[in-house]
């Protein structure tokens, strides 16, 4: 069989060690359902069925599934599906434990967020680079939009670096575990659909100052008359990364009755 596939972003697990220290760090609670996305081998998985909880395991490579249903684990059952297309509100409440593929992480986790109810916590090996980027303050090279969905949606716990050398084959990065809590919603459905066209827009021009961002982007379009608040505007002549959640979240009850809902994308 061949031994991993490039284009679903396929390395493997081999440390011992690491599988362990996910496990602890992930602390799922007493027989909570437990979900892994992407089984590999099935290093990780041998791991979770050993816990005794019901196991769900999503792989998107029949091969792989096919290799792991024939070690017969315990309470597992198995989908072959890709994640990013899962109706997560069809499973059971669930601990999410997984070493995902590094290119679906951002949309994985847009995608977590939309079912965000059904789930205890997402404990996730991710790419240490994207992991700055979740845990980044403001004011920072990493802080950007992202930051700012992943933190609306989640509270994010850092976990520990992985190096690159527990991987077969070995990547060209070391990773990082970390651990998604779901938060609820600070806004309504409306106005978290606002919000993130604002915050979308601030990053779009990482020199430009929020007001023209807000004025020029191409995420919202807002009103001429935000220029007559001249408080505002003023508030608005910073850069979006000067801003952390809490700031962004204030401001935008001042910038949403400008905000054209109809230009939203």
């Amino acid at each position: 069989m061949k031994q991993h596939t490039k284009t679903l972003g396929q390395v493997f697990l081999h440390d011992q060690n690491i599988i362990q220290k996910i496990i602890a760090f992930a602390s799922p609670s007493p027989h909570m359902p437990l979900i892994e996305i992407g089984c590999g081998k099935g290093i990780l998985t041998q791991a979770l069925a050993a816990l005794g909880h019901p196991l769900h395991v999503i792989e998107i490579d029949n091969r792989w599934l096919t290799t792991v249903k024939a070690l017969h684990l315990p309470n597992t059952t198995f989908s072959n599906q890709d994640a990013l297309s899962v109706d997560f509100s069809s499973h059971p409440r669930s601990a999410i434990i997984a070493n995902i593929p590094y290119h679906i992480t951002a949309p994985l986790i847009e995608h977590f967020s939309t079912h965000k109810d059904q789930f205890e916590s997402i404990t996730i090996m991710i790419q240490h680079e994207v992991a700055q980027r979740l845990l980044a303050k403001n004011n920072t090279k990493a802080f950007g939009s992202f930051t700012l969905f992943s933190n609306y949606h989640f509270d994010i716990r850092k976990g520990f670096r992985v190096s690159r050398h527990c991987f077969s084959p070995e990547p060209n990065v070391d990773s990082m575990v970390i651990k998604l809590m779901p938060k609820k919603n600070a806004l309504s459905d409306n106005d978290t659909q606002r919000f993130f066209a604002m915050t979308r827009s601030f990053f779009w021009g990482r020199r430009k100052t929020m007001l023209n961002c807000l004025m020029n982007g191409p995420y919202c379009h807002c009103l001429p008359d935000i220029q007559k608040n001249h408080a505002l505007t003023h508030a608005l002549k910073q850069r979006g990364e000067a801003l952390n959640l809490e700031d962004h979240l204030a401001l935008f009850e001042q910038v949403k009755p400008y905000i054209q809902l109809n230009c939203i994308d």
